[in-house]
C-alpha cells in the first residue's frame, strides 16, 4: 500500500460503531518516495518535516501497536519502533538537504524520539525554524551530523548531536525547547586540536546574561567554521584585523581575551558596553589585553585591562593603555545609574605634540609642534546623563621651542593686535609661518567640566600671552582675558590704546584682550585697562622678574 509492505500482520477490526482498528502486531517496509504525503497527514509528523518536499530510503518498522477510528488518523493511538536506512531529503524548493541519513526510532501518539542520528547535512535550509537564515547562510557545508538525538513530547523537546566539519572542528550541540519549533541552544561545546576546546552554556533570563563560557576559545575555529566569502567572515576580519583572538578561562573561572588587534567599530559602531541592557558578555570577571584596540576615532595600544559586566555593577580598571604618546590608567564603575571614574593622562617628554595631535584627531592638519610634557586627572561622580559634567580634576602642560600653526583663539587675538593697529611692526603669521614659542605653561583646575586656567602662560619669541578665566569644551564656551606684552622693542609698543603699564619703571606696556563666546569661534576684542585683575598683571611682572633670557632681551634692547 502506497510502496509500503507489512508482514506478520495482526490486525482486529470493530464494526459495531465507528469502523475501529487495532493491529497488536506486524513489521514492514515503508518506501520514503511514495509515503511522505502520507506521513503528512499526522499533525506531530508534519510538524516536524514540514519543509520536507520529497524523499528516498526505507524506513524499517519493527513492532506495530496501533488502535483508533480507520478514518480518523489523528484519534489513533500508537506505538511504532524500527530504523531508517538511506534517506535523502528534498524541500519544496527542490533542494537536496540531507544525504545518507540513518537513526532508530520510537514513535507513539504522545511522543517521538530518534537515536543515533546521522547524516551528511548538504543544506541547513530545514534548520529554519531553530536559527535565523542569515546566520544559517553563514555557515561552512556540507558536514556531518553523528550520534544525534532527537526527542519531543507533549510538554517539551530536545535535540543533542555531534557535528562534524570538514575544515576539522567539531561541535556537540544541545537544544532545549516546548515544542520543536521552538528550539533553542542550550549549550554548544567545541573542539578543534591545537586551537579550541571549550563549551558555552547560554541562558534564556533575559535579566542575566546570554551566556556563559568554559575552556579556550581560538577565532581561527570559528572561521573554520563558516564559508570565506561570507558576512561574518568579513566581520571577524574587520574585527581582528585578520589576526585570531585567543579566549580562555583560568582556574578561578575567570574570562581572559588576548588579542592582537580589535576593532570594536566594525562590530558595534554606536555600542554602550557599560549599559545595563547590554547583556550580551558574561557575567564574569574578563581580564583583556590588546596590542592595539579602535573604539570610534581614537587608538589604544598595548591594553591591560580588568572587565565586570554584572547587572548591578560594572566596571572597567584600566591598568594601563597608550593613545599615542599618552599613558592612560583608572577605572570607569557603573552602580545603577551612578557613574564614578578617575582616569590619568601622563606624557613625559615626549618629542613632539604635532605626532599626538596628528595620531587621532587631526591626521591631516598641522596645528603646533615643540617637545612637550603632560600630567591630567579627570574625576567623575554622577548620573549617566551629568557623568560629562560633573568631571574634576587638573591639567599640567608644557612645552619647549616650538610653533603654532594652527589655534583659533591665538589666530584671532593676533589678527586684533594687527588690524587694530595696536603694534608698530609686523604680527606673526600663524598659516605662513607660525607662532614661534620658546614655552608654553598650561595649568589648570576642572571643576563641573568646566577648565579654570591658575596659570597660563605663551611665552613667544615676538610675545608673551598670559591667560585667565575659563574653558568649557562640553558646551564649547569659553570666558578669558589675555594679557599681550611684546617684548622685541620698545618701538615695537602702540601708538594709541588702552595700555596698563606695570612694567619696573614704566617699560612694560601690556595689551588686555577679552575672549569670548564660541571654543570653537571666539570673539576677541580689545578691553579697557580697568578690566584686567592684578591676578594677571603680578603674573606678567613675575615673570620679567625672574632671571631668562626674555628679559635680558628686552633689557639690552
Amino acid at each position: 500500500m502506497n510502496g509500503c509492505t507489512i508482514y506478520d500482520l495482526n490486525t482486529d477490526f470493530n464494526f459495531k460503531n465507528d469502523l475501529q482498528i487495532k493491529i497488536q502486531s506486524g513489521s514492514g517496509i515503508i518506501n520514503l518516495d511514495t509515503m511522505i504525503p502520507w506521513l503528512m497527514s499526522f499533525d506531530k509528523i508534519k510538524e516536524i518535516i514540514s519543509p520536507v518536499q520529497d524523499g528516498k530510503g526505507k524506513i524499517h518498522v519493527a513492532s506495530i501497536d496501533l488502535s483508533g477510528p480507520i478514518f480518523e488518523p489523528n484519534q489513533w493511538e500508537y506505538n511504532l519502533k524500527g530504523t531508517g536506512m538511506g534517506i535523502d531529503l528534498t524541500t519544496h524548493l527542490d533542494q537536496q538537504v540531507i544525504k545518507n541519513l540513518s537513526f532508530q526510532y520510537h514513535l507513539s501518539d504522545d511522543f517521538l524520539k530518534l537515536s543515533q542520528l546521522c547524516m551528511k547535512i548538504i543544506d541547513l535550509s530545514l534548520m529554519e525554524s531553530f536559527i535565523e537564515t542569515k546566520l544559517l547562510d553563514n555557515i561552512l557545508v556540507p558536514l556531518d551530523l553523528k550520534g544525534g538525538i532527537f526527542y519531543t513530547d507533549t510538554t517539551h523537546a530536545s535535540f543533542k548531536t555531534d557535528l562534524k566539519f570538514s575544515t576539522g572542528p567539531e561541535l556537540l550541540i544541545d537544544l532545549k525547547g516546548e515544542t520543536p519549533t521552538s528550539l533553542a541552544f542550550n549549550s554548544i561545546k567545541f573542539i578543534d586540536p591545537g586551537f579550541s576546546d571549550g563549551s558555552i552554556s547560554f541562558n534564556q533570563n533575559k535579566d542575566k546574561s546570554p551566556f556563559d563560557f568554559e575552556g579556550i576559545l581560538n577565532t581561527t575555529t570559528l572561521k573554520k567554521l563558516i564559508k570565506p566569502d561570507s558576512f561574518w567572515t568579513k566581520k571577524i576580519n574587520d574585527l581582528t584585523s585578520g589576526q585570531p583572538i585567543i579566549i580562555h578561562t583560568d582556574k578561578d573561572s575567570n574570562l581572559n581575551i588576548i588579542t592582537k588587534n580589535v576593532d570594536l567599530n566594525s562590530l558595534v559602531p554606536q555600542a554602550d558596553i557599560m549599559s545595563k541592557k547590554s547583556r550580551f558578555l558574561p557575567d564574569k570577571i574578563i581580564n583583556f589585553k590588546a596590542d592595539n584596540f579602535k573604539y570610534k576615532k581614537l587608538t589604544f595600544t598595548h591594553i591591560d585591562s580588568i572587565l565586570s559586566f554584572k547587572k548591578d555593577h560594572s566596571y572597567i580598571r584600566l591598568k594601563k593603555a597608550f593613545l599615542c604618546d599618552l599613558e592612560t590608567g583608572g577605572y570607569i564603575n557603573l552602580k545603577k545609574d551612578i557613574v564614578y571614574a578617575s582616569v590619568t593622562i601622563k606624557a613625559h617628554n615626549k618629542d613632539n605634540i604635532q605626532d599626538l595631535l596628528s595620531c587621532n584627531l587631526f591626521q591631516n592638519e598641522r596645528f603646533m609642534d615643540g617637545r612637550y610634557s603632560l600630567t591630567c586627572n579627570f574625576k567623575s561622580n554622577g548620573t549617566k546623563n551629568d557623568f560629562f559634567n560633573k568631571s574634576s580634576g587638573y591639567i599640567l602642560f608644557n612645552a619647549q621651542k616650538g610653533r603654532i600653526y594652527k589655534l583659533t583663539l591665538i589666530s584671532r587675538i593676533l589678527s586684533v593686535l594687527n588690524v587694530s593697529n595696536l603694534f608698530k611692526g609686523n604680527v606673526p603669521n600663524l598659516i605662513q609661518e607660525g607662532f614661534a614659542y620658546n614655552s608654553i605653561i598650561f595649568e589648570a583646575d576642572i571643576k563641573d567640566s568646566i577648565i579654570y586656567p591658575t596659570k597660563a602662560v605663551i611665552d613667544g619669541q615676538d610675545m608673551t600671552l598670559i591667560f585667565s578665566g575659563w574653558i568649557d569644551p562640553i558646551h564649547d564656551k569659553l570666558d578669558l582675558i589675555c594679557l599681550v606684552a611684546p617684548f622685541k622693542t620698545v618701538d615695537l609698543i602702540i601708538k594709541h590704546i588702552p595700555i596698563v603699564n606695570t612694567l619696573l619703571d614704566g617699560r612694560l606696556v601690556s595689551v588686555p584682550i577679552e575672549a569670548n563666546g564660541k571654543l570653537s569661534d571666539p570673539k576677541v576684542t580689545p578691553l579697557h585697562p580697568a578690566a584686567v585683575g592684578t591676578s594677571l598683571i603680578n603674573m606678567m611682572s613675575d615673570i620679567l622678574k625672574t632671571p631668562v633670557k626674555l628679559w635680558d632681551d628686552f633689557y639690552n634692547e
